[in-house]
């Protein structure tokens, strides 16, 4: 069934909660670095556990879209797909984080992936995936599609705007780019991890956006 022709009750109004859900956390960001355990922040910690979470399902959303799609636009869900299972996949350092930790440092467990037996085979198989997934979304005729999200208004400007913030802050607190927050009392990581788990639930309500603004269309 085509994106355009699903029922208006179909549950991917979720847009709201998940944008909501992610200005909340990027809010929260600060006064939690002062006021949270550095634990939170750590490697299979909670965070970084929603991180993998929020990822995952956004995943599934995109694949069941492609599943549900007929026209073009299938491409594009599975492409997206495919590029949430690759952060999914970076998230967990390709399965190291389920392997026992080989060291303990004052800022949590560290994994090493060169501990894995695929590891050789996963850059190129990344590589392909990426590689599938661009050929994927420009098959979809991303300007077209982006025409019409401009045409009803259905584009993410909103949650773009909120994942740049959120990956600016996170840049910062790994003092990278040239960019620092070191004058802040905080724990950096916490921040650090806070702010990339909203940028990704911006995206989740991103791809959500877009799923109504082409229905709608």
């Amino acid at each position: 069934m085509p994106v355009s022709q699903m029922h208006p009750k179909t549950p991917w109004r979720y847009e709201i909660p998940a944008w909501g859900l992610a200005a909340l956390i990027f809010v929260a960001a600060f006064p939690g670095s002062l006021l949270l355990p550095a634990s939170v922040s750590w490697e299979n910690g909670p965070i970084e556990n929603a991180q993998a979470a929020t990822l995952a399902a956004a995943a599934v959303l995109a694949f069941v879209l492609g599943r549900r799609t007929s026209t073009a636009t299938r491409f594009l869900w599975f492409g997206a797909a495919i590029v949430w299972a690759i952060l999914v996949g970076r998230e967990l350092s390709w399965g190291a984080v389920f392997l026992d930790p080989v060291q303990m440092t004052d800022h949590g467990p560290t994994f090493s992936s060169s501990l894995l037996w695929y590891r050789p085979a996963v850059t190129p198989v990344v590589a392909m995936a990426g590689a599938l997934a661009v050929a994927m979304i420009a098959w979809s005729r991303p300007v077209r599609i982006t025409r019409k999200l401009g045409k009803k208004r259905g584009g993410p400007v909103r949650d773009i705007l909120g994942f740049a913030a959120a990956m600016l802050i996170s840049t910062a607190a790994e003092d990278h780019m040239g960019l620092s927050l070191s004058f802040w009392p905080g724990d950096l990581q916490i921040l650090e991890e806070m702010v990339e788990l909203s940028a990704y639930l911006f995206l989740f309500s991103g791809q959500a956006i877009v799923v109504r603004g082409l229905r709608d269309g």
